[in-house]
């Protein structure tokens, strides 16, 4: 395995691979960008081109080819080897999926898929019904550029048609129905998707796992359902895959939040309409396994639902699922004027208003009918979804404002009510400050005592099980990968400092008490110190040292970007600077365990230690005071 990693990074080049997703400045031999891992203005994002390494010196991450993938796709490191491995053009021949699918069934199925893709597309821009699923389209607001984009397509009302495509192109029986595309029967086989308009499904990396079908150009009142989507596959697991989030991964993490919609529409027009980081659940309940795979992105969630699905069983277990992971949730409306539904529909506190005169009437729609989600928003809208997405409130506030236009909490049944319809989102947030928040803002909108509130809260059900679905450990042949541990920022400098130039700091190594440092610096230190300065070569020095060769390499880095144009006062002045804080740091925590010593001593009320404890501590401040005074 060792060989196969090493053998894919010699074929790819390293900044075309990040220029990938980076718009590069050349800088000198090197490259620099803006970090995507954290908020910048100045690039401080390196690549060193000779290394095959990249690194930020701003939040200090930093790796190789492979975990520069991990990083900014959010994949664990048998996914980035998979990718990378095709990108170089070389075979996994004993690589396994968490899944545990052989790599031979994984490419039956996506050429399956990828090749039905192919074949729905072009139905739909080279038939007569494609055309009028075109025209449909266009209706509904779509553009062609959008179609193109998400490579929507056509599945002809025909039992064969693509079952006869597949099969001309040598793809098994087998595989065609395991990937979920054809149907079988007596023995027979046909087309499941058929006359439908085709949304292809892919995997966070853009590969088509799937699709989903909406049926078209036959009569409503047909028994077959409104959306059909590939069954369960090998490739496609609806409770862990979220539509579009290949399109949006990017966007998500720059605008550090994502926007929930609940169907496949929903998210292409958000996308069409500028709002790049919406995704859909595509009419599933909300899953752990979703949120973990959204978190990898950012931990602001939007949901923007039309305004029965805001008030459905179904989507506040979602957000609660949300809250409780850590998700900091709001809630997108479509119309100011949009409310709960009445209770005539059903709801929390329905009974309790019909015999509480105090109870006030909600209005059940909305001031416009044809706005009921975001697909219909964008048609007659378009980018003023984007203002929608921005007025998106804090959910509790959201359930707050909604219950307080159905229920006047000057009764008791109203304050029920209220309290059932916000109560149990407060639960569900696992900061107590945020927690503590609205819990003291519904004390003053109930007119009721904090602690009144916090017992009701305590006695409310869970809008969510106690148990949670636990992640899948990877295997150990998983988990087998290229280690780094991350570069200590202090030693690291220090260390660039010095490889900045060597001949003139040389003789200043001894300045560095090597207690002060991690046995790895120690003997680099001790390495440099050894040899005579202009006898160094910094690239073989690196090849030939095998322990903390990260930090080695990071350091090396910023000495050829960062310090190259400091005259040798300055970095004389760094390098004694960087010797000041190095010791500050081990000379403090010295002095935190002499406190706790003290303390011991005090209790037990052994006066001579104490003062010689006290004396220790003198000295050792004194110690630190000192050593900025050299700087």
């Amino acid at each position: 395995m060792a060989d196969t990693v090493e053998q894919i990074k010699s074929r790819l080049n390293l900044s075309d691979v990040i220029g990938g997703y980076l718009k590069l400045q050349k800088a000198g031999a090197n490259f620099k960008a803006r970090c995507p891992f954290h908020n910048e203005k100045t690039p401080s994002f390196h690549i060193n081109t000779e290394r095959q390494i990249w690194h930020c010196f701003g939040c200090n991450k930093g790796g190789d080819v492979y975990s520069f993938l991990q990083d900014i796709e959010g994949i664990e490191f048998p996914e980035a080897l998979r990718i990378l491995a095709s990108r170089a053009g070389v075979t996994l021949e004993h690589y396994h999926s968490r899944s545990g699918q052989e790599p031979s069934q994984r490419a039956a199925l996506l050429r399956v898929n990828e090749l039905s893709q192919a074949f729905f597309e072009k139905q739909l821009w080279h038939s007569d019904a494609g055309a009028r699923a075109r025209a449909y389209l266009s209706e509904r607001g779509m553009t062609d550029d959008t179609i193109r984009s998400w490579h929507i397509g056509w599945g002809p009302n025909d039992w064969q048609a693509l079952n006869g495509f597949l099969k001309a192109r040598e793809v098994s029986g087998r595989d065609a129905a395991t990937a979920g595309l054809v149907s079988e029967k007596n023995g027979r086989s046909y087309d499941r998707f058929r006359g439908r308009i085709m949304f292809p499904i892919c995997d966070v990396n853009g590969q088509t796992i799937g699709f989903a079908g909406r049926i078209f150009g036959r009569a409503e009142d047909t028994q077959e359902p409104k959306y059909i989507n590939t069954p369960q596959t090998p490739l496609y697991d609806k409770g862990r895959v979220l539509f579009g989030l290949h399109m949006a991964k990017m966007a998500i993490r720059d605008r550090d939040a994502c926007v929930l919609v609940e169907g496949n529409t929903d998210a292409i027009m958000s996308w069409q309409a500028g709002v790049r980081n919406a995704v859909a659940t595509s009419g599933t309940a909300l899953t752990d396994d979703q949120l973990r795979l959204l978190s990898r992105y950012s931990k602001n969630l939007d949901f923007c639902f039309d305004v029965d699905l805001a008030g459905a069983a179904a989507t506040r277990r979602g957000i609660a699922l949300a809250l409780a992971h850590g998700e900091q949730v709001r809630i997108a409306t479509l119309s100011d004027e949009q409310s709960m539904p009445s209770e005539r529909r059903g709801g929390a506190g329905s009974s309790s208003e019909q015999s509480d005169p105090s109870a006030r009437r909600g209005s059940a729609g909305s001031s416009s009918e044809q706005c009921k989600d975001p697909a219909d928003y964008v048609r007659i809208h378009g980018e003023g979804f984007r203002d929608v997405i921005a007025n998106a409130k804090p959910v509790v506030q959201y359930y707050l404002d909604e219950a307080l236009r159905r229920y006047d909490p000057a009764s008791a049944s109203s304050k029920r009510a209220v309290m059932a319809a916000v109560g149990p989102f407060i639960k569900e947030i696992p900061s107590r400050v945020e927690a503590a928040h609205w819990t003291a803002r519904l004390s003053a909108v109930l007119r009721v005592p904090e602690q009144d509130v916090r017992a009701d809260l305590a006695a409310l059900p869970r809008e969510v099980p106690e148990t949670r679905t636990v992640r899948e450990e990877p295997s150990k042949k998983e988990s087998a990968q290229p280690t780094t541990s991350a570069p200590d920022p202090l030693e690291q400098a220090a260390l660039a400092i010095m490889m900045s130039d060597v001949v003139s700091l040389h003789g200043l190594l001894g300045e560095l008490d090597r207690a002060w440092v991690s046995p790895a610096m120690q003997t680099v230190l001790d390495n440099i110190a050894s040899r005579k300065p202009e006898d160094i070569e910094w690239n073989r020095f690196l090849d030939e040292y095998a322990d903390g060769t990260w930090r080695l390499d990071f350091a090396h880095t910023r000495a050829q970007e960062v310090l190259r144009d400091t005259t040798e006062d300055e970095r004389k002045r760094q390098w004694r600077l960087a010797v000041a804080r190095l010791g500050r740091r081990y000379l403090e925590h010295k002095a935190s365990a002499l406190e706790l010593e003290i303390k011991a001593a005090e209790d037990a009320q052994d006066t001579q230690r104490v003062s010689a404890l006290l004396n220790d501590f003198s000295q050792l401040k004194h110690t630190i005071t000192n050593l900025f005074r050299i700087t």
